[in-house]
């Protein structure tokens, strides 16, 4: 029997959806050169991105047709209480971590990161001339964040069982790999059941034969994945402890760190994002 016990991880996601006609004219011009924003201060991480397609193209009448998602991540030692997950508390707390935080789009009324802030996380007064009796986009999600413990198999002892994706490798965001990892799953099965199961002629034990493909396929796919799956969370845990409120010397190093890792060649990678299951399987020996 399989069984995965998660675990609150000390982390609480927060986030939502912004219509761009809200949104100041000058930040919302920038949004045209603009893909995802992603800040890191010392007090934690800050991220904004279009959610639908937006260019210069694009009239201001269509504005209310486009949203900008945001999000944010902060610590928490124990799973926040009600009180704590309301859309003014959330908003207290960012103004408290991000208020101060410069961006070159803001103006001398108004910062980027306060305005999406007070945006994001809108109070009850504020919302019904907006939704006119329409759904309210701007919803406030409160996450936070589990974390299960990696289990030592992700098959049945027959094979017939096979768990991919987060069923097998719960995958955090810090990773940006979570949906690659289970395509890359998926993919993997198939061409090992391309490889192991028996052709048309050679069919003659039937069950058995079928039973045995199955057996191989669930070792090789254990085999061929696990390791790289592990090296990604490995990643994603490490990624996620740099957007922990840290010291003035700590924020120099990450930030001398991300300034290293923008002059180096894109090939470096290819590890992660140029990963080939079909070569894998191919050159995988039983």
């Amino acid at each position: 029997m399989l069984i995965s016990i998660h675990n609150c991880r000390g982390w609480v996601g927060v986030g939502g959806f912004i219509p761009l006609h809200l949104l100041s004219p000058t930040f919302v011009a920038s949004l045209k050169g603009e893909g995802v924003n992603m800040t890191f201060g010392s007090k934690g991480f800050f991220g904004y991105s279009l959610s639908t397609p937006y260019s210069s193209s694009t009239s201001d009448t269509d504005l209310d047709q486009h949203t900008l998602g945001w999000w944010s991540i902060y610590e928490s030692p124990a799973l926040p209480e009600p009180s704590e997950r309301t859309s003014s508390h959330v908003r207290t707390f960012l103004l408290s971590q991000h208020k101060s935080w410069k961006s070159p789009y803001d103006t001398p009324s108004l910062g980027v990161y306060e305005e999406l802030i007070n945006l994001g996380c809108p109070l009850d007064i504020e919302l019904p001339a907006e939704t006119n009796g329409k759904e309210n986009v701007r919803e406030l999600m409160v996450l936070p964040r589990y974390q299960s413990p990696r289990m030592p198999s992700w098959t049945s002892q027959s094979g017939r069982i096979i768990l991919i994706g987060d069923a097998a490798h719960t995958m955090p965001p810090d990773s940006g790999q979570g949906a690659s990892c289970a395509v890359e799953d998926a993919l993997m099965v198939g061409c090992l059941l391309g490889r192991f199961y028996p052709s048309e002629g050679n069919q003659e034990n039937g069950k058995k034969a079928q039973e045995e493909t199955f057996k191989k396929v669930a070792k090789a796919y254990q085999s061929l994945r696990m390791g790289r799956v592990h090296k990604i969370l490995d990643v994603a845990k490490r990624n996620g402890e740099g957007k922990k409120q840290t010291s003035w010397f700590g924020q120099k190093v990450r930030d001398f760190f991300f300034w290293v890792l923008s002059l180096l060649p894109q090939l470096i990678h290819d590890g992660a994002y140029m990963y080939k299951v079909e070569e894998s399987v191919e050159q995988y020996k039983e």
